[in-house]
């Protein structure tokens, strides 16, 4: 139930749907600084995995069933909310992991 997260900020949304049109991902990018109502918000409702702090940055994820969701706010810049299939960012992460690997082989050694 999002009725209780006010729209009206909203930047941008993007949705990704799987080859069955199921929706897989929901990314909304919202104006100025919504972490800490946002963040309220969410963790009434779902299980805190990780909170992060570092130089002004703010970053947590939580999870819910088959769900991520991370909540970033970067210093100086606007928040924004993904809600995803755990299947896909798994993917995500897994194909990020494989080409930073990647990059380390190609890297030239001294």
């Amino acid at each position: 139930d999002i009725s209780s997260i006010e729209m009206d900020n909203v930047k941008k949304a993007t949705m990704i749907f799987d080859e069955n049109g199921t929706l897989a991902l929901v990314g909304i990018k919202f104006s100025g600084d919504r972490f800490d109502s946002l963040y309220k918000s969410l963790s009434e409702q779902y299980a805190l995995q990780s909170d992060e702090a570092l130089g002004g940055d703010k970053f947590v994820e939580f999870s819910a069933g088959n769900s991520k969701i991370r909540l970033m706010k970067p210093q100086g810049f606007d928040t924004s909310l993904v809600y995803g299939a755990t299947w896909l960012w798994n993917r995500v992460e897994n194909k990020a992991q494989q080409e930073d690997a990647k990059k380390k082989t190609e890297e030239p050694q001294l």
